[in-house]
């Protein structure tokens, strides 16, 4: 049996101070000074939930799923966004247990176990379970070279949906442009900002993205043509087929390694339709990008939230 626990952040602060031992990785060390405007009302809440009893002591099941958080010695968080309700979901782990917490309005809902059908059957409806891809793309580059890909993608998506409006456009682009595309504003719509988002904020210089482009045409990424550069087919069918984006997934998993110590990982990919999804990663200094399909998203969004790794 599931237990689940509805919770504002005042109550989740009350509660945490009732665990002194927690993990640096647990929600407990982030919310234990966070019960100010805790009230009768928030007691009553918790009393209705079968949370503690009407002295204020916790229940035992309740004890169970919030040791777990307690003890927590790795995480995985997904978060998905473009939606009208976007998805924050953790999952906690200590040893073989864990525990969910979903982020919603007004506060948080806990889960102990987590019900994994009732999350997959969740997921499944972002993310899709076709096996099919209708680009098959992958690379690895320099963390210079990625940036300046993604600029050039970005630039060349913007110019394809140009082309709807019946502009005349160049689909083709100059080291000086890359550099404009770089300076201009960046938000969601751009695939940049998942790489700025993995990695930090990059700002190559001219140099630099000279020498990226140089890169690129070296892994059949960038050609030549009338005196400007332009994406290889295989780069531009992935433009094409990448114009806006639907949802955006980003996969964060932590694990403590040692007292003053805890490894993470990160990922995003980005949906544009049942068969277009961009991963991005990071492999040591370089970057990964790959194309997927929608139940490969499925198969590590579950494993993310079902394994401790």
């Amino acid at each position: 049996m599931s237990i689940e626990m509805k919770l504002k952040p005042e109550e989740f602060g009350w509660l945490s101070q009732l665990f002194e031992d927690a993990t640096q990785i647990s929600p407990m060390s982030l919310f234990s000074e966070k019960k100010t405007g805790f009230n009768e009302e928030n007691k009553k809440s918790m009393i209705d939930q079968s949370i503690i009893d009407n002295e204020g002591n916790l229940k035992p099941d309740a004890y169970n799923a919030l040791d777990v958080l307690s003890k927590s010695d790795a995480y995985t968080r997904i978060r998905i966004t473009g939606v009208d309700a976007p998805v924050d979901k953790i999952v906690y782990f200590n040893g073989n247990k864990k525990s969910s917490v979903d982020a919603t309005k007004d506060g948080f809902i806990f889960k102990y176990p987590p019900l994994d059908e009732e999350t997959g059957n969740i997921l499944s409806e972002f993310t899709g379970t076709s096996r099919f891809v209708n680009v098959n793309f992958k690379v690895k580059l320099s963390r210079a070279s990625a940036y300046v890909f993604l600029l050039a993608l970005d630039l060349m998506r913007q110019k394809n949906l140009k082309l709807l409006t019946r502009e005349d456009v160049i689909l083709g682009f100059t080291s000086e442009e890359l550099l404009l595309e770089q300076n201009a504003d960046h938000h969601a719509f751009h695939l940049v900002s998942a790489l700025n988002a993995l990695i930090g904020n990059q700002s190559p210089t001219a140099y630099e993205i000279d020498n990226a482009i140089f890169d690129l045409e070296k892994q059949g990424l960038f050609e030549q043509k009338s005196g400007l550069w332009i994406l290889s087919a295989v780069a531009m069918d992935l433009a094409m087929h990448s114009l806006i984006p639907e949802y955006y997934f980003n996969i964060i998993h932590g694990k403590v390694e040692s007292e003053e110590s805890v490894v993470k990982s990160e990922c995003y990919v980005a949906l544009f339709g049942i068969h277009d999804l961009l991963y991005i990663d990071q492999d040591a200094s370089d970057i990964v990008m790959e194309s997927m399909s929608g139940s490969d998203l499925y198969l590590i969004l579950m494993n993310a939230l079902t394994s401790s790794l």
